[in-house]
């Protein structure tokens, strides 16, 4: 469909937090979704049977993306319901018991999208919070939500966004199904640590793939960061701290964004109000 998805680009992201910033990414490990399967009794409203017990005893690809297709078939009249029975069941449970199954997650979903098919999305994908500076790898085809906070993203060339639930937009099923990566991730394995370079005030992300990346800068008020020079176009972001780049000592504050070209380097200076955070984004190959 060229009118909706304008390129044939795959889309890899990475994500620095800059506040907390909860997210949901990458299908869970298997037995943490088995476990909610057989101990949320709601899954039996939404799936048959059949499909729960295929993917509790051979947990394939094939039985995961048929629940799928059920599961994002259903309209907001089927899931008021379900969501309905959810909620208040677990209103009269322990804390233990509201945190194991995520009742304040899927509580607040519902209120932001009240019986969207994506409320009981936390059940398969992995829930978890960044903390600020941290980051997170997605490779193409892995499902993902932002659902609250403040971050930096860098991507590959691609304005092509497949959705299922927790939108008002566009959403598209059997697309989505045709590209989803339906692997198994832990939290570990979706974070991704920066590597310090000269000092622990310049961290370089690079992902798999070598498509792109990101260095986040601190420069304390008084002091000069030299930027290193890229083989690609470069663009640099400032977040914070109001400071002047090079000869031409042109001011840079919050919302400053320069574009530099291949093998360009830069002198940056903070003159107050530091530290000055900033992120460039790059290719790398």
């Amino acid at each position: 469909m060229p009118t909706i998805y304008k390129d044939g680009n795959h889309k890899p992201e990475m994500t620095i937090a800059i506040t907390e910033f909860q997210v949901m990414s990458g299908f869970r490990p298997v037995d943490e979704i088995k476990t909610f399967l057989k101990e949320v009794p709601e899954f039996e409203m939404l799936l048959s049977k059949d499909l729960i017990d295929n993917y509790l005893s051979e947990n394939k690809d094939e039985c995961m993306k048929q629940i799928l297709q059920t599961w994002l078939a259903k309209t907001e009249l089927d899931m008021e319901p379900i969501i309905k029975s959810f909620l208040n069941r677990l209103a009269n449970e322990d804390d233990s018991a509201k945190e194991k199954y995520l009742f304040l997650l899927i509580k607040q979903l519902s209120e932001w999208y009240p019986n969207d098919v994506g409320v009981f999305m936390p059940f398969f994908l992995n829930y978890f919070t960044l903390n600020p500076g941290e980051c997170m790898f997605i490779a193409a085809g892995v499902p993902h939500a932002y659902i609250k906070g403040d971050c930096v993203e860098c991507m590959s060339c691609s304005d092509n966004v497949v959705r299922c639930g927790l939108t008002p937009k566009l959403k598209d099923v059997n697309v989505l199904l045709e590209i989803l990566d339906f692997k198994s991730y832990t939290v570990d394995q979706l974070k991704m640590v920066g590597v310090p370079k000269g000092s622990d005030n310049v961290m370089v992300f690079n992902p798999p793939g070598q498509e792109f990346g990101l260095t986040s800068v601190i420069i304390q008020t008084g002091e000069t960061y030299q930027s290193s020079a890229s083989k690609t176009c470069s663009i640099f972001i400032v977040l914070s701290g109001i400071g002047e780049i090079g000869k031409t000592k042109k001011t840079l504050k919050f919302g400053s964004i320069f574009f530099l070209l291949p093998k360009e380097t830069c002198l940056i200076k903070c003159t107050k109000g530091g530290p000055m955070v900033l992120y460039f984004a790059y290719g790398v190959n």
